[in-house]
Protein backbone atom coordinates (compact mmCIF):
# COMPACT_ATOMS: atom_id res chain seq x y z
CA UNK A 1 0.00 0.00 0.00
CA UNK A 2 1.47 3.43 -0.93
CA UNK A 3 1.20 6.72 1.03
CA UNK A 4 -2.45 8.05 1.30
CA UNK A 5 -2.95 11.47 -0.44
CA UNK A 6 -3.73 14.49 2.07
CA UNK A 7 -5.70 17.43 0.65
CA UNK A 8 -6.99 19.87 2.99
CA UNK A 9 -10.27 22.57 2.06
CA UNK A 10 -11.44 25.27 2.91
CA UNK A 11 -15.30 25.21 1.50
CA UNK A 12 -18.13 27.62 2.29
CA UNK A 13 -21.75 26.52 2.92
CA UNK A 14 -22.38 24.63 -0.32
CA UNK A 15 -20.19 26.49 -2.94
CA UNK A 16 -20.25 24.13 -6.04
CA UNK A 17 -16.49 23.66 -6.24
CA UNK A 18 -15.66 20.85 -7.64
CA UNK A 19 -11.84 18.75 -6.71
CA UNK A 20 -10.53 16.96 -9.79
CA UNK A 21 -8.03 14.17 -9.02
CA UNK A 22 -6.08 12.21 -12.13
CA UNK A 23 -4.85 9.14 -10.26
CA UNK A 24 -1.62 7.73 -12.00
CA UNK A 25 -0.44 3.56 -11.61
CA UNK A 26 2.89 4.80 -12.74
CA UNK A 27 3.25 8.53 -13.27
CA UNK A 28 6.47 9.06 -15.54
CA UNK A 29 4.68 6.72 -18.20
CA UNK A 30 1.07 8.42 -17.80
CA UNK A 31 -0.33 4.91 -17.21
CA UNK A 32 -3.98 6.76 -15.87
CA UNK A 33 -6.14 5.30 -13.80
CA UNK A 34 -8.77 7.47 -13.90
CA UNK A 35 -10.22 10.64 -12.51
CA UNK A 36 -11.85 10.92 -8.88
CA UNK A 37 -14.17 14.04 -8.50
CA UNK A 38 -15.48 15.48 -5.25
CA UNK A 39 -18.26 17.52 -6.03
CA UNK A 40 -19.26 20.57 -3.03
CA UNK A 41 -22.83 20.82 -3.00
CA UNK A 42 -25.44 21.09 -0.13
CA UNK A 43 -24.89 17.52 -0.07
CA UNK A 44 -22.23 16.63 -1.05
CA UNK A 45 -21.26 14.11 -4.30
CA UNK A 46 -18.57 11.94 -5.93
CA UNK A 47 -17.60 10.36 -9.23
CA UNK A 48 -15.32 8.07 -10.46
CA UNK A 49 -14.21 8.29 -14.52
CA UNK A 50 -13.97 4.43 -15.20
CA UNK A 51 -16.25 3.32 -13.18
CA UNK A 52 -19.83 2.26 -14.20
CA UNK A 53 -22.40 5.17 -14.37
CA UNK A 54 -19.22 7.70 -14.93
CA UNK A 55 -21.00 10.36 -15.38
CA UNK A 56 -23.78 10.02 -12.26
CA UNK A 57 -22.31 11.96 -9.50
CA UNK A 58 -23.03 9.19 -5.92
CA UNK A 59 -23.37 10.76 -2.90
CA UNK A 60 -20.74 9.54 0.15
CA UNK A 61 -21.66 6.40 2.37
CA UNK A 62 -21.27 8.66 5.05
CA UNK A 63 -21.59 12.38 4.66
CA UNK A 64 -18.79 14.78 5.21
CA UNK A 65 -18.57 16.74 7.67
CA UNK A 66 -19.78 20.41 7.60
CA UNK A 67 -16.98 21.94 9.06
CA UNK A 68 -15.57 24.34 6.67
CA UNK A 69 -11.89 23.06 6.87
CA UNK A 70 -11.53 19.34 6.25
CA UNK A 71 -8.40 17.27 5.48
CA UNK A 72 -9.00 14.59 3.27
CA UNK A 73 -7.18 11.55 2.85
CA UNK A 74 -7.60 9.48 -0.14
CA UNK A 75 -5.97 5.92 -0.51
CA UNK A 76 -5.98 3.83 -3.60
CA UNK A 77 -5.00 0.38 -3.92
CA UNK A 78 -5.61 -2.66 -6.59
CA UNK A 79 -9.07 -4.02 -4.59
CA UNK A 80 -10.45 -0.72 -3.15
CA UNK A 81 -10.62 3.54 -3.08
CA UNK A 82 -11.24 4.79 0.46
CA UNK A 83 -11.76 8.79 1.00
CA UNK A 84 -11.61 10.04 4.60
CA UNK A 85 -12.72 13.49 5.63
CA UNK A 86 -11.17 14.93 9.20
CA UNK A 87 -10.47 11.17 9.75
CA UNK A 88 -13.40 9.46 9.22
CA UNK A 89 -14.30 7.57 6.36
CA UNK A 90 -16.96 8.59 3.72
CA UNK A 91 -16.34 6.12 1.18
CA UNK A 92 -15.14 3.12 0.56
CA UNK A 93 -15.65 1.35 -2.99
CA UNK A 94 -14.34 -2.35 -3.98
CA UNK A 95 -13.43 -2.54 -7.10
CA UNK A 96 -14.80 -5.24 -9.13
CA UNK A 97 -15.52 -6.32 -13.31
CA UNK A 98 -19.30 -5.11 -12.55
CA UNK A 99 -18.12 -2.13 -10.93
CA UNK A 100 -14.82 -0.48 -12.65
CA UNK A 101 -13.62 -0.95 -16.40
CA UNK A 102 -10.27 -2.78 -16.88
CA UNK A 103 -7.46 -0.26 -16.15
CA UNK A 104 -9.06 1.96 -13.03
CA UNK A 105 -8.93 -0.62 -10.69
Amino acid sequence: QRNPLQIRTFVEGSSNDVIKISLFSDIAAQDSMGVLYIYFYDKMQWRLEGCSNAEEKVFFDTEPTTDQYKTWEITKTTTHLSISCNTEEVLLLQFSSSVCNEGTA
